[in-house]
């Protein structure tokens, strides 16, 4: 597929964006419901909704494939449960924008990931703009500091660590099959393996919690989407700095939601993070 920068970036926003909104929504679920049922619906509901669209655009659906292929989409759909087991344990713990601020490491795995693993050719201008957002959290994340939980801390990231390497199989895969065919295994193999997780503590669920379930599972088919679609236009290093907004994303829709005010450090290291990655944005187009 031709690189387009631009989209690529676009997609990689709009992955930062549902996957606060995904973290807030099952949050919500898993204070009334087991976790393990709450990503079992949205897994299993997800592949249904990637079927229907596949069966609309009349895409074949291969039943066997090379073990290798099947290796990878069983360690994202693996990769995938745990990290958000975790993910869920640190916002509970030490609360959500804590957590997302702690796991800004992470695009600074995937810079290294992308160098060494999938031998993307090494971006000062990335590396800079990583180190800049960095400021960005620390300023934000700096309040918090005192009152973290240790356990919390190693939760939120083990979690990320986990996405660095589920982005990276990602990558790999970008160039093989179609995207919403690869969302699908994900979402199906996802299934089989967090069924007996989900069914042992399973909970009767009433009408109106299935229509959250079905939205969540619709917000999550669009994530992984999004961010296969992101690194099919663009270099794991060009996209990994724009990481950073979920955490903006998530300043901004918690305090919506929950009708609070963010603190002064929550606008200055927003600031900083949004004018790294739009100066970043533009440096990467000159060049």
């Amino acid at each position: 597929m031709k690189q387009n920068y631009s989209i690529g970036i676009g997609f990689k926003l709009l992955n930062c964006l549902l996957f606060s909104t995904i973290t807030l929504v099952i949050v919500h679920c898993a204070s009334f419901m087991p976790v393990a049922q709450v990503l079992f619906a949205r897994v299993s509901l997800g592949a249904v909704l990637c079927l229907i669209y596949l069966a609309a655009i009349k895409q074949k659906i291969p039943l066997s494939m090379p073990m290798k292929d099947f290796g990878f989409y069983f360690a994202r759909a693996a990769i995938s449960f745990i990290a958000m087991q975790m993910w869920v344990f640190a916002i509970k713990y030490i609360g959500i924008n804590e957590a997302t601020a702690l796991s800004y490491t992470g695009p600074f795995w995937v810079f290294l990931a992308a160098r060494y693993l999938i031998g993307e050719m090494f971006n000062w201008k990335s590396l800079a703009a990583i180190c800049i957002n960095m400021v960005g959290v620390l300023i934000i994340l700096h309040p918090s500091l005192e009152d973290l939980s240790f356990v919390g801390v190693g939760a939120s990231i083990g979690s990320i660590l986990l996405w660095v390497l589920y982005e990276t199989i990602c990558k790999k895969q970008t160039s093989t099959q179609h995207y919403m065919l690869q969302t699908f295994y994900v979402c199906a193999i996802a299934t089989i393996i967090i069924a007996p997780f989900a069914f042992s503590q399973w909970q009767a669920i009433d009408y109106q919690t299935w229509g959250i379930l079905l939205l969540l599972a619709a917000l999550g088919v669009l994530n992984v989407t999004s961010i296969f679609i992101a690194y099919s236009f663009a270099p794991m290093m060009i996209i990994s700095p724009f990481s950073y907004a979920r955490l903006v994303f998530t300043a901004i829709l918690t305090s919506w939601l929950y009708q609070t005010m963010p603190h002064t450090e929550v606008f200055i290291g927003s600031a900083i993070i949004l004018a790294a990655n739009c100066g970043f944005t533009h440096y990467s187009k000159k060049s």
